[in-house]
């Protein structure tokens, strides 16, 4: 179970099933929906988002240190 296609092809599903269950007001549906998005999120969550977790988290570090330069700037600003 680790091919990521399965797992793309699981959240469709749990998209379509989501929808059809709101369209319908079948809250099994929703059930079904859900269940499948929680095994997502425990099994598959590294290979569908790994990468972009790890992009998202360079970028917060590089604001991280920008926003510590300049609160230091700032703070060893004689003029204010």
């Amino acid at each position: 179970m680790k091919s990521k296609w399965f797992w793309i092809f699981m959240l469709l599903l749990a998209v379509c099933l989501m929808v059809i269950g709101f369209i319908t007001q079948d809250i099994r549906m929703w059930i079904v929906a859900l269940a499948i998005g929680l095994l997502i999120h425990y099994q598959a969550h590294d290979i569908l988002f790994g990468k972009y977790e790890k992009r998202l988290q360079v970028k917060r570090e590089a604001y991280e240190k920008m926003r510590r330069k300049k609160q230091q700037k700032e703070n060893s600003d004689p003029s204010l």
